[in-house]
């Protein structure tokens, strides 16, 4: 990628290109870097999380009855309102709602005739609004 991005620039910079066209490519390469360290990141988060769901569903079949549960916290941006002038008294990130979520996960298995014959997995999901000003919120 790096190869590619040096090779554009150099076309560009002999042909004597605007400054500012320079500027957009280099600030396009950060924003590349970025993106590909945000992919790294979410496919290590899904093999940690594939391992441990894993290890659960294990001892699920193994002890034929689980009392494990995995929950995914996920603390979501506010969902803000459109204007077109922003008021100085919406400034800094107090106003909109706040939303969370919450995934719970579970295995059970169906029991018949004393034999564990089925797992099944369960998911539960929450959700949470508030458009209160402080951080606290719980799941009922």
């Amino acid at each position: 990628m790096y190869a590619l991005l040096d090779y554009i620039t150099e076309r560009l910079s002999m042909t004597g290109v605007d400054p500012t066209t320079l500027g957009v490519l280099t600030d396009s390469a950060k924003k590349i870097e970025l993106f590909l360290g945000h992919r790294i990141r979410v496919r290590n988060q899904q093999l940690a999380l594939q391992r441990a769901a894993d290890e659960v569903k294990a001892r699920c079949d193994f002890n034929k009855f689980s009392d494990e549960a995995i929950v995914i916290l996920d603390f979501k941006m506010k969902l803000e309102p459109l204007y077109f002038r922003e008021k100085t008294v919406d400034h800094y990130g107090k106003r909109g709602m706040s939303w969370h979520g919450a995934l719970v996960r579970y295995w059970t298995f169906v029991d018949e005739k004393g034999e564990a014959v089925e797992r099944d997995c369960i998911l539960i999901t929450y959700a949470a609004v508030t458009t209160s000003k402080t951080r606290m919120w719980s799941l009922h």
